[in-house]
């Protein structure tokens, strides 16, 4: 059977060429984001201690699945054995607000003799919450993005709406193709 030699080296270089022009079509650094990180899981932590301070289990859950869908958007999917790991920080602290009272208060008028000390009244006392991601490549174990928020807790209600806020506001700067650069 006889080969021509020549429209076989024409195949071939035209195949080459196909090949070359579809690489170049594809960004260098989305096809390092696919091929690098394409899946995330949770870091286990344990919600008892976290409720020591005051969270409620309930909200973390709201958190996990707020952070879970900013990560879907943004190309990633929650999986075994995943490329990143999802370590998430939970604070609760007990703030106290006050004020310097102030010798315009006084409104004293007599003849008795008055003393008057400068001192902190107590406004009021709230909670801040603030939520730290960190994003950490299981393979090196390096934490590849970080971001964080913190907000004044005043109740439950609505709580689901502010937990997609803050970790929105958390996700603003985040970006897949420059992950730990």
């Amino acid at each position: 059977m006889a080969v021509n030699l020549d429209s076989a080296m024409n195949n071939i270089r035209f195949a080459l060429m196909a090949l070359v022009t579809a690489m170049a079509m594809v960004s260098p650094a989305l096809l390092e984001a696919q091929s690098s990180y394409s899946t995330f899981d949770f870091v286990d932590f344990n919600v008892e201690l976290m409720t020591t301070y005051q969270t409620n289990p309930e909200n973390v859950e709201y958190l996990k699945a707020s952070i879970s869908n900013q990560l879907n958007n943004n190309g990633l999917v929650q999986g075994s054995n995943p490329d990143l790991a999802v370590n998430i920080g939970v604070v609760v602290e007990e703030e106290v607000q006050t004020r310097e009272s102030d010798i315009t208060e006084m409104r004293y008028l007599g003849q008795r003799e008055y003393h008057w000390e400068r001192d902190e009244v107590l406004v009021g006392v709230y909670k801040v919450g603030t939520v730290a991601v960190e994003l950490v490549d299981t393979k090196t174990n390096r934490v590849v993005w970080q971001g964080s928020d913190a907000s004044v807790i005043r109740n439950q209600k609505g709580i689901q709406k502010k937990i997609d806020k803050g970790v929105a506001r958390i996700f603003r700067k985040f970006d897949l193709d420059k992950l730990g650069s």
